[in-house]
C-alpha cells in the first residue's frame, strides 16, 4: 500500500498505483518525475520503499527512511557508475551510500569505492533490490529492525521504487 504521507492524493483505486504516467504526488517531487523509473547513471532520484512509501533521506549527516522526505531532509541521489558498478551520492551532502562492514548502510565517504558499489537488481513485480558488495558476497539492502536504519543481509532485501526527479 502506499503512502498517503508520501503523496499529494490518493490514487484512484480504478488505476494501478504504479503507473508512471500518473501525477500522483506531483507536488511533493515535480511535475516532471517519472515514478518507478530505470536507475541509470547521471540521473537523479528519490529512492522509496515500495510496501510503506518512505523515502531513503539524510537528515543530519545520518540516513533515514521518512515519509517527509524532502521536507525534513535531503532526499536525492544522483546515479553514478564506477567500473560498471552504481553509486549513489547525495544530491545535499555529497556523500555517497554504503556500508560500514558491519551490516549498517551509511552516507559518509565523499568517494566511490568497493564498499559503496551498489547492483540495481529488477524484480518481477516491479521495483529493485540494492544489492552491496561485501569481499566475495553480494548483500541484500533492507529495513533494519527498527524500522527507520538500513541495513544488509544475505536474505530478505526491500524492493526500492526509484523516481526519477
Amino acid at each position: 500500500m502506499v503512502s498517503k504521507t508520501l503523496f499529494s492524493v490518493e490514487p484512484d483505486p480504478e488505476q494501478d498505483d504504479y503507473d508512471t504516467k500518473a501525477d500522483i504526488g506531483s507536488s511533493f517531487w515535480g511535475a516532471g518525475a517519472l515514478r518507478d523509473a530505470v536507475p541509470w547513471p547521471g540521473s537523479t532520484y528519490i529512492i522509496v520503499d515500495r510496501a510503506q512509501g518512505r523515502a531513503i533521506t539524510m537528515i543530519d549527516g545520518r540516513l533515514s527512511l521518512e515519509s517527509d522526505a524532502c521536507a525534513t531532509g535531503s532526499c536525492h541521489w544522483v546515479c553514478i557508475e564506477n567500473k560498471g558498478w552504481f553509486g549513489f551520492r547525495n544530491t545535499a551532502s555529497g556523500k555517497y551510500m554504503g556500508h560500514d562492514g558491519r551490516k549498517n548502510i551509511y552516507a559518509v565517504k565523499n568517494h566511490h569505492q568497493a564498499w559503496e558499489f551498489f547492483v540495481a537488481r529488477p524484480c518481477p513485480d516491479g521495483g529493485y533490490l540494492l544489492l552491496t558488495t561485501h569481499y566475495d558476497l553480494l548483500l541484500k539492502m533492507r529495513i533494519g529492525d527498527d524500522g527507520r536504519s538500513l541495513v544488509t543481509r544475505e536474505e530478505g532485501g526491500t524492493v526500492w521504487e526509484f523516481i526519477k526527479v
